[in-house]
């Protein structure tokens, strides 16, 4: 099978995420996309208010009903930083006769480099990312810039981030444009980020 590999922090998940993940898998014929919530990244931590339990449990209510799509859990107990590359390493051994590919957007690969061993990483898996036309990736060293050239792909791509959500929530503006309904309820039923 073929398998695109999502992972974030999704905090909190958006239409941007469910957008860049299915224009991807269209494009590729992809059988299915393994969303990978993470308890945190190295790169960006979330508010310890919004814990990794509530944000997997939104990204499963976002993706309900989207049958390509399903939510695995190998990052979400693990006490943070957690590392792609070591979730990639045991997928692999987990999961052998799968063909795997990281699914990133123009937004993620300003921070590769200082992604954990991230020239074992593009040997492992190819990449796959959603950029808009006539996007110009940052330099890389040459082995990595041809991984992200092989897998770059023109996708329509929202303008739209985390960060956004948040700002907008804490406010209390309306976010039905944002975020899936369920998703807002939840958030709405556990007063998260109105206070972040």
């Amino acid at each position: 099978m073929k398998i695109g590999l999502f992972g974030g922090t999704f905090h909190p998940i958006h239409f941007g995420h469910i957008n860049l993940a299915i224009q991807l898998a269209e494009k590729e014929g992809l059988d299915e996309v393994w969303w990978i919530p993470t308890s945190g990244s190295p790169l960006r931590n979330p508010p310890a208010d919004v814990s990794a339990k509530h944000r997997f449990q939104m990204v499963e209510l976002a993706l309900s009903g989207i049958e390509q799509f399903k939510v695995i859990d190998p990052e979400i107990n693990k006490a943070p930083p957690v590392y792609t590359i070591d979730t990639v390493k045991q997928l692999l051994e987990k999961e052998p006769d799968h063909d795997f590919s990281l699914m990133l957007s123009e937004r993620t690969i300003g921070d590769f480099l200082a992604w954990k061993e991230v020239d074992i990483l593009v040997d492992l898996v190819n990449l796959l990312i959603g950029c808009k036309e006539g996007y110009l990736a940052p330099k890389f060293p040459p082995k990595i810039a041809a991984a992200v050239e092989a897998g770059r792909r023109v996708t329509p791509l929202f303008d739209l981030s985390a960060t956004q959500v948040r700002d907008r929530l804490k406010k209390k503006l309306y976010c039905g444009h944002l975020v899936p309904a369920k998703v807002l309820d939840y958030i709405s039923i556990n007063q998260l980020y109105f206070s972040v």
